[in-house]
C-alpha cells in the first residue's frame, strides 16, 4: 500500500490491525515475521455511488534538488586509416575550337611636317694672301758608316757585351743656295679700326697668317641673301629665319570641354603658355587642325603676348588689350585651318615675351577637339 506521511506506521511501534475481529495486537516494529498466505479474493463488492466532483488541485510541491552534473565528454576515438584513392578518371579529348582571324593592321599614320630649317652661318671671310715658300734645296749631308757588333758569347747567355763605339757623324751638307727673304713687319695684336696695322703670322692665335689688309670702311658686303650695309647692320629677306611654337602636339590630340562665349585662354587653363625672344621676328601665323566636335558657327582662336609677366594681355599684331588678335582662324569645321602671316606687333619684339592662345564664340556646351597646334615665326 501507498506510504502516508504522517499516518499510523511513522510512529515508534507498527500496529496490526484486523479489520474482521476488531483486535488491535502490538509488537515490536523491529522483528516482522513472515508474510502469510494470501487469502481467496474476496467476491466483489457492489459498485460504489455516484463518482464524486473533482477535488480541488493541490499545491505544486516543493522543486525537487538539482541531479548529479553532466559527467565529461569521452574520449575521441581515433581517426580511421584513410581509404585507397581511387582511379584517375578519363581525361576529356582536347576542345576544338576554330581560332579567330587575325585582325587587319591599321594604316600608317601621316609623316609629321619637316621642321624649319636653322638659320645660315655667318659667311667665311677672304683667306689672306699666301707668302713665298722658303728655298728646300740645300743637300742632304752623308751619313756615317754604322760601328762593327760585338761578337755573341758562347753556351749560355752571358752579361750583355760593350756596346760598340758610335761611328764617326756623317759630315752636314752644304748650305741650299735659295735667297732668304726679308724678315716681314711685326704686326699687332689688334687691328679693329686699324687702316695700317703691323702684318704678321697667327697674331691672333687661329692658325692664319695676316698678310694684307683692305679697307672695307663704307662698303657693302652680300651673301646668301644677307646683307651687311656700312653701320654693321645685319639684314635678311623675309622668311630667311623661322621659329615654331607647337601648343599641342599632332601625336595626342586635347578637348577643350564646353568652349565659352566670351574670350577666353585655350580650354579654359594656363598651363599652355610659353616664353619666346621675338628680338629677331618680324611676322606670324596661327596653324590649327580641328579633329573633331567643331565649336559653334563663327567661333576662333587667336593670339594674344605679354611684356609685363602675364599681368596684362594684347592682341599679338594690334597690341590692344583685353582684345583678340586680328588674325585668326575658325575652329567651327573639322579642317586644317591657318592664317596669313601678319605683323608682330613692336611692344612684342622683346627678348622675354610671353604668349597665350585664346578663343571666343563658342556656345558653353561643345566639346571641340584638336590636334596640330602651331603659331609659327618668321623674321
Amino acid at each position: 500500500m501507498p506510504h502516508d506521511p504522517g499516518g499510523p506506521f511513522d510512529t515508534e511501534e507498527h500496529v496490526l490491525a484486523d479489520e474482521s475481529e476488531g483486535t488491535v495486537v502490538s509488537g515490536d516494529p523491529s522483528t516482522v515475521g513472515p508474510t502469510g498466505v494470501t487469502g481467496e479474493t474476496g467476491a466483489t463488492g457492489p459498485s460504489g455511488g455516484p463518482v464524486g466532483s473533482t477535488g480541488a488541485t493541490g499545491e505544486v510541491g516543493v522543486t525537487g534538488p538539482a541531479g548529479a552534473p553532466t559527467g565529461a565528454s569521452g574520449l575521441t576515438g581515433e581517426t580511421g586509416s584513410t581509404g585507397d584513392t581511387g582511379l584517375t578518371g578519363i581525361t576529356g579529348p582536347p576542345g576544338v575550337g576554330i581560332q579567330g582571324i587575325t585582325g587587319f593592321t591599321g594604316p600608317t599614320g601621316i609623316t609629321g611636317e619637316r621642321g624649319c630649317p636653322g638659320p645660315a652661318g655667318a659667311p667665311t671671310g677672304s683667306t689672306g694672301v699666301t707668302g713665298p715658300t722658303g728655298a728646300t734645296d740645300g743637300a742632304t749631308g752623308a751619313t756615317g758608316e754604322t760601328g762593327s757588333r760585338g761578337p755573341i758569347g758562347a753556351g749560355f747567355i752571358g752579361p750583355t757585351g760593350t756596346t760598340g763605339e758610335t761611328g764617326a757623324a756623317g759630315s752636314t751638307g752644304g748650305t741650299g743656295a735659295g735667297v732668304t727673304g726679308e724678315t716681314g713687319v711685326t704686326g699687332g695684336t689688334d687691328i679693329s679700326q686699324d687702316l695700317s696695322p703691323q702684318l704678321g703670322g697667327d697674331l691672333d692665335g687661329n692658325g692664319f697668317s695676316i698678310s694684307n689688309v683692305l679697307d672695307i670702311q663704307g662698303s657693302t658686303f652680300e651673301c646668301d641673301d644677307l646683307r651687311v650695309d656700312a653701320a654693321g647692320t645685319l639684314t635678311a629677306p623675309t622668311g630667311w629665319n623661322q621659329m615654331l611654337w607647337c601648343v599641342v602636339s599632332d601625336e595626342t590630340p586635347v578637348n577643350w570641354s564646353s568652349k565659352p562665349v566670351v574670350l577666353t585662354e585655350f580650354r579654359s587653363v594656363d598651363r599652355n603658355r610659353t616664353m619666346l625672344d621675338l628680338q629677331h621676328y618680324r611676322e606670324w601665323r596661327l596653324v590649327v587642325d580641328v579633329a573633331s566636335n567643331p565649336a559653334l558657327t563663327g567661333s576662333v582662336l587667336g593670339v594674344q603676348f605679354s611684356d609685363d609677366g602675364a599681368s596684362s594681355w594684347f592682341g599679338l599684331d594690334n597690341g590692344t588689350e583685353d582684345t583678340m588678335s586680328n588674325a585668326t582662324v575658325s575652329d567651327d569645321n573639322n579642317a586644317f585651318v591657318f592664317t596669313s602671316w601678319a605683323s608682330i606687333n613692336a611692344s612684342a619684339q622683346i627678348e622675354n615675351c610671353r604668349l597665350r592662345l585664346v578663343g571666343e564664340g563658342g556656345d558653353g556646351i561643345e566639346n571641340t577637339q584638336y590636334g596640330t597646334v602651331q603659331v609659327q615665326f618668321r623674321s
